[in-house]
């Protein structure tokens, strides 16, 4: 239910404040699924935890996920694995 991407581009340049509601693709032809997005900080770079609010079929590290809040794309990453890494959130960074 949950993936970690790195290398995150958010368009607006900069991630939102905290946990934001948003809808997630992780696949091109993939329909996108509701999903919670946590923005985190860890060996220099942006990250981002993603829980989808369903279990979602292959997640595939080093493929991209897209997010968006209704039409509006928010950004997207890499995804390296659909299990935690040590990084904080960026309130604790």
């Amino acid at each position: 239910r949950e993936l970690w991407a790195s290398r995150v581009n958010f368009l607006d340049g900069r991630p939102p404040d905290g946990p934001t509601e948003i809808s997630a693709k992780i696949r091109y032809r993939a329909n996108d699924a509701p999903a919670t997005l946590v923005p985190m900080a860890g060996n220099g770079e942006d990250w981002v935890e993603i829980t989808f609010h369903q279990p979602q079929r292959a997640v595939t590290p080093g493929q991209a996920v897209v997010f968006y809040q209704g039409e509006r794309v928010l950004g997207g990453g890499i995804i390296e694995t659909d299990a935690p890494r040590p990084v904080s959130t960026f309130a604790e960074a």
